[in-house]
């Protein structure tokens, strides 16, 4: 089977498949941390408080009022500077609102107060990434993972980032271990087969394509990677 490694789209995951998988625990995680954050209560001063402007964030957000939200989350910051709660809903809010410029400073401001949220470091690398900034988003890919072994994002976008850069060893290697974490997940098991492409292992590429079509038959990612690398083997 005379078949030759190349670089196309299907090598390299796109960024709406990282976007994916990162809803599918940032988000939840984000929602939870305002839930807890609502029950602070509110002051019946006339004067207002950051605890009073962050509260009312908080409710606005949970009514899809997202604008006002972060609206209110700024004036908590400004009359508090050393309000940590509400520089991490800031940073959140500004990043669900697509803001990377403003999300990023205010990520790292959170991450001084909350240094062990794997979490944050796990939202900072994504939107470094977001930037095209690789360098700047791998260490806190690494960071988090240190922190969570058992961080599935980690390790997932561990290999992203490897894959695109070209450590095809380290790509597989962390890609293995998120699918360790999670070996039902169809888009991981495409990145897999990716990385395994990327580096001339097309049986075993197969073989993950594969998986991800009998995991989700409805993936046109993983339909279209395994049609072309099929097809390829065919010649």
């Amino acid at each position: 089977m005379a078949l030759k490694s190349k670089t196309r789209g299907v090598i390299v995951m796109t960024i709406q498949l990282i976007e994916k998988a990162f809803r599918q625990t940032a988000i939840g995680w984000l929602v939870s941390c305002s839930l807890f954050v609502a029950f602070l209560p509110i002051t019946a001063n006339a004067q207002q408080t950051a605890a009073d402007f962050n509260n009312r964030g908080v409710a606005l957000e949970k009514e899809g009022a997202l604008d006002k939200a972060i609206e209110q989350y700024r004036a908590a910051v400004q009359l508090d500077p050393a309000d940590a709660i509400a520089h991490y809903n800031l940073a959140n809010a500004l990043r669900k609102a697509g803001n990377l410029e403003d999300a990023i400073p205010e990520f790292r401001t959170a991450l001084r107060f909350y240094p062990d949220d794997f979490k944050l470091h796990d939202n900072l690398g994504y939107l470094l990434y977001r930037k095209g900034d690789l360098a700047g988003a791998l260490p806190e890919f690494r960071e988090a993972v240190r922190l969570e072994p058992k961080d599935l994002i980690g390790h997932y976008n561990l290999g992203i980032i490897f894959t695109k850069t070209g450590d095809l060893d380290a790509a597989i290697a962390a890609l293995r271990t998120a699918l360790q974490l999670d070996p039902k997940d169809s888009v991981m098991h495409v990145a897999l087969g990716n990385a395994l492409e990327a580096k001339a292992d097309f049986s075993s590429a197969l073989n993950e394509y594969r998986l991800a079509v009998e995991l989700d038959p409805t993936s046109t990612m993983a339909k279209s990677s395994l049609d072309s690398l099929s097809n390829q083997a065919q010649k």
